[in-house]
C-alpha cells in the first residue's frame, strides 16, 4: 500500500550530483477511511506557538537552514590475506541539525504530547491545493514530550534521534573494545546519511509542518512514553504498532481545507516553518574506516 513520489524538483531527492538518487520516500499514502476532520486534528488546550531549525555548523549561520554535503569515505579492504587496498565511496551527508518548538499548554494539568515533524517543498500559492499537495509531505520524525500543565516550554530535538531512521550499527572500534551494543539492529528503517533531500547550491525552499496530538488518545501501548530508533516506518518488534494513527497521518487522506495555510490558522496546535536546504560544494574527506 505505499506510493512512491518522483518529484519534479531540483533538489528533492536524496543522491550524488549528477545521479538520479531516491527520488522520494516509500510514503504509506493510502485512504484508510473517511476523509479527516478538524476534530480529528485539533488538540484543546495547546498551542505550537513557534518552530525554529538550528543547523550545528562550525560556523555560525541564520536558523531554518540545513546543509548538505558529499563526503569521501575511505575503506581499507584486503584483496587477499596480506595485501590491503583503499576503497573511496562518495556519499552524501547532512550537518547535523536540531529543533525547538515552542509550546503553550493553557490546561491546569499535564499533557503527554506526539510532536509529527514533517517536510515538503515550497509551493506557490497557484499550487498549493492542499489535496494534491498532501503527496509531497515526506515524516522526519515522530516523538513524545510532557508539557506541565499552564506551561510555556521550549522542547528540543536532535535530528540524529528521529524516529524514521535506521538505528546506529555497532562500530569496529567498539567491538574491539569489547562493546556489542544492544544487538544487530534489524535492518530497517531509513539511511541515517539521508534523512534530508540534498538541496540545491543556491538554496531550496521547504516547509516543516509539525503536529501536535494526545498520546494519551494515540498511544495503542499506553505505558509506551518514548518513540526510537526506527518506529514510524518499522514498528516496535514483537508488539503492536505503538501509534493509533495510521502512518502518514495526517496526510494519509484528504482534509478539510483549502491551503496549508488555512490549515494552520483553524488547527492551533500546528505549525509551518519556511526552511533553506544547500548543497555546499566540494568533498570532504573522512577519516580513514
Amino acid at each position: 500500500g505505499c506510493v512512491v513520489h518522483t518529484y519534479g524538483i531540483p533538489g528533492f531527492h536524496w543522491g550524488a550530483p549528477g545521479t538520479a538518487g531516491v527520488t522520494a520516500r516509500c510514503f504509506c499514502n493510502v485512504l484508510f477511511g473517511p476523509p479527516g476532520t478538524k476534530e480529528n486534528l485539533r488538540m484543546e488546550g495547546i498551542e505550537l506557538r513557534k518552530v525554529v531549525v538550528k543547523s550545528k555548523r562550525s560556523i555560525e549561520t541564520e536558523p531554518n537552514q540545513l546543509f548538505t554535503k558529499m563526503i569521501r569515505k575511505c575503506h581499507l579492504v584486503y584483496v587477499e590475506k596480506e595485501t590491503p587496498a583503499h576503497v573511496y565511496q562518495f556519499v552524501m551527508e547532512h550537518t547535523p541539525f536540531r529543533y525547538e518548538f515552542s509550546v503553550w499548554n493553557e490546561r491546569k494539568e499535564p499533557a503527554r504530547v506526539v510532536f509529527r515533524v514533517f517536510l515538503a517543498p515550497f509551493r506557490y500559492k497557484n499550487e498549493n491545493d492542499l489535496d494534491c499537495r498532501r503527496n509531497d509531505f515526506i515524516e522526519l520524525d515522530r516523538f513524545v514530550e510532557e508539557i506541565g500543565g499552564g506551561e510555556e516550554k521550549t522542547v528540543t530535538r536532535e535530528s540524529k534521534d528521529s524516529s524514521v531512521l535506521l538505528p546506529p550499527g555497532v562500530t569496529v572500534e567498539e567491538i574491539l573494545a569489547g562493546d556489542k551494543g544492544d544487538g544487530a539492529p534489524c535492518g530497517c528503517g531509513w539511511p541515517r546519511n539521508l534523512l534530508i533531500p540534498r538541496g540545491t547550491r543556491h538554496g531550496m525552499r521547504t516547509q516543516l509542518y509539525v503536529l501536535l496530538t494526545d498520546w494519551n488518545e494515540d498511544a495503542a501501548c499506553p505505558e509506551l512514553t518514548q518513540l526510537k530508533a526506527s518506529v514510524s516506518y518499522c514498528g516496535k518488534q514483537g508488539s503492536k504498532y505503538p501509534d493509533k494513527r495510521p502512518m502518514g497521518f495526517p496526510f494519509d487522506r484528504p482534509l478539510p481545507w483549502k491551503t496549508l495555510d488555512d490549515m494552520i490558522l483553524g488547527v492551533k496546535n500546528s505549525s509551518v516553518t519556511d526552511v533553506t536546504i544547500t548543497r555546499m560544494i566540494g568533498y570532504n574527506e573522512c577519516a580513514l574506516l
